[in-house]
């Protein structure tokens, strides 16, 4: 787990779900010793911060009653006093800052689950964490997860709670890599335990001779050679012409007064916030708003820029167009290559000219955009 490049890629940017993720190991660890106080505080905790921690936890409950079986009610009491301190925190924390009573994982209930809301970012299969999602994460382990069941009644019973996460998970609409972070306690033990396994009863039976030594030990090498390669090639060359891009800007409008920037790609393919910096920015992008937190974006008269259904259904000339007769023209666009040229003819027609001043390297892969590209004044 620690050399996988599943959580080195993903725990650098998606603080929620890595948090999640760690709150999880944490809680596995205080319950198999039975401190089921800290457990408890630690779980409410773990809810509060995200709501879909109770998916991973639910199957436990059996267990859990049966490590309270001896204990006696006052312990349950504390338990759930424990577990309701952060749940508590939490529900005056975000109704002080709304001024209303906010009951936020209510709110993300009913907008996951029963309206599925989520679906206005994408919806997959509901087999995509299946041939998708866990190929990706456990690589060739995958292969050794299903034996989880048979190996033993530890991993049996974690083997059924993963498939317990995956199988709820799977009958939401929206579907993204990062939700199987909160479940890698799980599958990376079960596969472990299954290959631990293996070898003992070959070395019990002989049937491991001196060979499967060495192979085992270039496999083991293997295994993290190949991770931590896809780690060095997804961390710092895939994908990278954003990030440069990105701070290319930063320093471009450090000496200007009120710059004004065009983000024009989609929603959460440039890391906005975190690189372009400046105190009286005028920064347009593109937003991921569903429907009914739209109204949220519209200011006055100006034209908010919102991509309800991809950003291949985005009419660029329209935004453009609508967008330039309420806003001042943009000092620098930053825009993927493919895109570049419409972008230009539609700041044309309307009477600006705008040209491509630096080019980035973004991707090898042909189905990402292959370069990004800063747009300036002529």
């Amino acid at each position: 787990m620690l050399v996988s490049w599943f959580t080195t890629f993903c725990g650098a940017r998606l603080i929620s779900n890595q948090t999640e993720m760690s709150l999880n190991c944490i809680a596995l660890y205080l319950f198999e010793i039975g401190d089921l106080t800290k457990f408890s505080f630690i779980m409410g905790l773990n809810f509060a911060l995200r709501p879909t921690a109770a998916i991973l936890w639910l199957p436990f409950l059996p267990e859990f009653c049966g490590k309270l079986k001896d204990k006696t009610f006052k312990n349950l009491l504390k338990c759930l006093k424990f577990a309701a301190l952060p749940l508590v925190g939490a529900l005056a924390l975000d109704s002080i800052m709304t001024s209303s009573l906010s009951i936020t994982w209510l709110e993300f209930f009913k907008f996951n689950f029963l309206s599925g809301g989520s679906a206005e970012f994408g919806v997959h299969s509901p087999y995509w964490y299946l041939y998708s999602g866990l190929p990706s994460v456990l690589g060739p382990l995958l292969a050794f997860l299903p034996f989880g069941y048979f190996c033993s009644k530890k991993t049996r019973l974690l083997t059924i709670y993963a498939t317990f996460y995956i199988v709820v998970y799977s009958f939401i609409p929206h579907k993204e890599i990062r939700f199987l972070l909160p479940v890698t306690p799980l599958l990376f033990p079960i596969c472990a335990s299954v290959v631990s396994t293996l070898i003992k009863k070959g070395v019990q039976t002989n049937k491991i001779d001196g060979h499967f030594g060495t192979y085992l030990k270039f496999a083991v090498k293997l295994f993290i050679g190949l991770n931590l390669g896809a780690t060095i090639f997804l961390g710092f060359f895939h994908q990278c012409g954003v990030k440069r891009a990105t701070a290319d800007i930063s320093e471009k409008i450090s000496q200007m007064d009120a710059p004004r920037v065009w983000i024009m790609t989609p929603c959460y393919a440039v890391p906005i916030f975190s690189h372009i910096h400046h105190p009286n920015i005028e920064l347009e992008y593109y937003k991921c708003a569903p429907k009914e937190f739209r109204h949220l974006y519209t200011n006055g008269s100006a034209y908010p820029l919102i991509q309800p259904n991809g950003f291949a259904t985005v009419d660029l000339h329209q935004d453009i167009s609508k967008k330039l007769a309420g806003a001042k023209a943009p000092h620098f666009i930053l825009a993927f290559q493919e895109h570049v040229p419409k972008i230009i003819a539609s700041f044309d027609k309307a009477g600006y000219e705008y040209k491509v001043c630096v080019t980035y390297f973004h991707s090898f892969i042909k189905d990402f955009a292959r370069a990004v590209e800063i747009l300036c004044n002529s």
